[in-house]
């Protein structure tokens, strides 16, 4: 899987470069998972506001995204919580 790793990025930034819509950028996230072994993704995008509502794009099943959105799971998830405070990249 590593040494695949910067053929797999370059296709995903071309792909993302040609992505006009939300399904488009669906599709490219899921082909780099896949490449990568792995089964799901999720993007999280958060509000500029507290007032606003975070956007979740994934291949996760609808119910759990809807749950996790509904039950505000973004304030919780400690990667999302690792992201939001950390200023290097994890694994």
């Amino acid at each position: 899987m590593t040494r695949h790793m910067p053929l797999v990025f370059e296709t995903f930034l071309e792909r993302l470069s040609q992505s006009i819509d939300e399904a488009d950028f669906r599709d490219a996230m899921a082909e780099a998972a896949g490449r990568l072994d792995l089964i799901f993704f999720a993007y999280l995008s958060l509000p500029a506001r507290p007032s606003g509502k975070p956007r979740l794009i994934s291949n996760y099943p609808p119910r759990w995204t809807r749950q996790y959105l509904e039950n505000q799971y973004e304030k919780l998830d400690p990667v999302v919580l690792r992201a939001r405070n950390g200023g290097c990249p994890f694994y």
